[in-house]
């Protein structure tokens, strides 16, 4: 039905939205900029302002074909990455790249991006359900809901504003506020407001652990229509276990797996290993590795592999010690990654490096927990290879990675082991001499209490630790996810948890570089400012 503007909003009808607003909302509006690429000169449509809908996001991501879902992006095939996650009440939050934006545009966007300086910004959507009508009807419902407190007083002598009102209060789950921008009584924008009512939303449009974080989950919009997989090992869709077992190492294969002695003991007799293979390791070794390390398990989704293998092959798993040591996708990265290092030491090459930079900057994460401290693992033995690597650029190579990193969240996300110590004897002295005690032996129930930790702030405030507890259970019961847990876990050594910012020592940053310094207090500030 044909509406005739401008639309009258408000309890008195005293608020007025121009079509041109809706389209501001609805569509956005865009610029042409002129960009000067290694064929010659060209130009590109860009955002300046508005676009607070799926559509209208997917109308302007059309004109920018390199520009793909993280979940599809490739470090070094395509041009940048997008994001978007739906809380519980349909609001949208949109991670885009930057330079999709003008200047001004960019300027004026929530700009968490002040601390992480990774070249994205968000934006807030509507609900994907909402059609036209239903956005003027929100507006009109959030300008009767007006929250006082927040809003701006609207003013002759101070005519621009912000005012801040609740739509969809029919649903206690629905309920958003929405932020509407306006001069005098003329409506200038108006998109779902950065903080949500917390009713039982899964995440927040804007906190420090949502701008850094990129799970994926059932909350990412149109999550089961992206088919990412490539390579060998996913040709035509179908995952080739046989594919598998060929590019993997043999050093990996021949594993051996014995869990009866320490983890300690275990790893050092794993490390013996490793370095007489790297000794005798030739070049066509080391490009196996790499060849290895690039492909679609190792260099863009492990988890995804490792699990749907326990999900699917449990029973070839327990019969065939080759699957299930190739099976370890993230520790046979780990692993991997330790070779290439000695052998760059041995050969003056900088392969680790390059595979590193290639896994920060395409690797996608998991919710649930267990995906989380394995790459926090993981990462932290990135940055502890790349201060120890010959080249002198390696560690600013890293870190820079490390800043605008998808995955980077895990790193940042803390894992706090002091409940678990055993406690002393009363009879015994509290001798700062004497050793600590230390965790024999991790296992599923410290990931259990992880996990119960980090539902959220929502679950925190909401749930006792017994009922958080239940969610961590229930997360882990389908598809032999319990078995998947259990192996993990029983790799993970205290060191795996150091609190990284005290391994990495600032002071020695500044006499190898100063961009390197700075590269290091950026990333100090994500970790004092997010996952804690």
């Amino acid at each position: 039905m044909s509406k005739n503007f401008p639309l009258q909003l408000g309890n008195a009808g005293q608020y007025e939205l121009s079509r041109e607003s809706l389209v501001h909302i609805i569509s956005g509006n865009t610029a042409i900029r002129p960009v000067t690429t290694p064929t010659g000169k060209s130009q590109e449509t860009v955002l300046s302002g508005g676009l607070h809908t799926y559509d209208g996001w997917k109308q302007f991501l059309a004109l920018h074909p390199n520009v793909v879902h993280l979940m599809e992006f490739r470090l070094g095939i395509n041009e940048a990455w997008w994001f978007a996650r739906e809380l519980q009440n349909g609001v949208i939050t949109l991670r885009i790249p930057r330079c999709m934006f003008t200047k001004t545009a960019a300027a004026i966007t929530q700009q968490p991006d002040n601390y992480y300086k990774s070249g994205y910004l968000w934006k807030t959507l509507f609900p994907v359900t909402y059609t036209e009508d239903n956005i003027i009807d929100a507006i009109g419902e959030a300008l009767t809901n007006l929250d006082r407190e927040l809003s701006d007083a609207i003013r002759p002598e101070k005519p621009d504003g912000v005012l801040y009102g609740y739509a969809a209060l029919n649903d206690l789950f629905t309920a958003m506020r929405i932020r509407v921008q306006v001069r005098g009584n003329q409506i200038l924008s108006a998109f779902p407001a950065w903080d949500q009512p917390l009713t039982g939303n899964n995440g927040k449009p804007y906190s420090h652990l949502h701008s850094i974080s990129f799970m994926i989950a059932e909350s990412v919009v149109d999550c089961a229509s992206f088919r990412p997989e490539y390579g060998p090992v996913f040709q035509g869709n179908r995952f080739n276990v046989e594919a598998l077992l060929a590019s993997t190492p043999q050093f990996i294969k021949s594993r051996s797996r014995n869990l009866t002695s320490s983890v300690d003991l275990r790893n050092a007799a794993r490390s013996e290993t490793l370095m007489h293979y790297a000794e005798f390791a030739t070049s066509a070794d080391l490009d196996l590795i790499e060849h290895y390390l690039a492909d679609y398990p190792c260099a863009k989704d492990p988890f995804f592999v490792q699990s749907g293998i326990y999900r699917n092959l449990i029973d070839a798993i327990d019969q065939w010690p080759e699957l299930l040591n190739a099976s370890q996708v993230t520790e046979n990265i780990g692993e991997c990654l330790w070779v290439l290092s000695y052998c760059d030491g041995k050969f003056n090459t900088r392969r680790v490096v390059d595979a590193i930079v290639r896994f920060l900057g395409q690797a996608l994460v998991h919710t649930g927990g267990l995906n989380t401290l394995m790459f926090k693992a993981l990462i932290g033995d990135m940055i502890t290879t790349a201060i120890h690597h010959n080249d002198p650029t390696a560690l600013r190579d890293v870190l820079a990675a490390v800043a605008s990193s998808p995955c980077r969240a895990s790193l940042y996300t803390e894992f706090d082991l002091h409940p678990f110590y055993p406690f002393r004897p009363d009879d015994e002295s509290d001798d700062s001499e004497a050793p600590e005690s230390s965790i024999q032996q991790f296992n599923v129930d410290h990931l259990l209490e992880f996990i119960a930790f980090n539902l959220g702030e929502n679950y925190l405030l909401g749930f006792s630790k017994e009922r958080r507890l239940d969610f961590a259970r229930e997360s882990l019961d389908h598809g032999d996810q319990w078995r998947l847990a259990r192996d993990v876990m029983a790799k993970f050594a205290e060191r795996d948890f150091d609190f990284l910012p005290e391994v990495l020592d600032l002071t020695k940053l500044t006499s190898q570089c100063r961009w390197c310094w700075r590269s290091a207090q950026i990333w100090r500030r994500q970790v004092d400012v997010g996952v804690t």
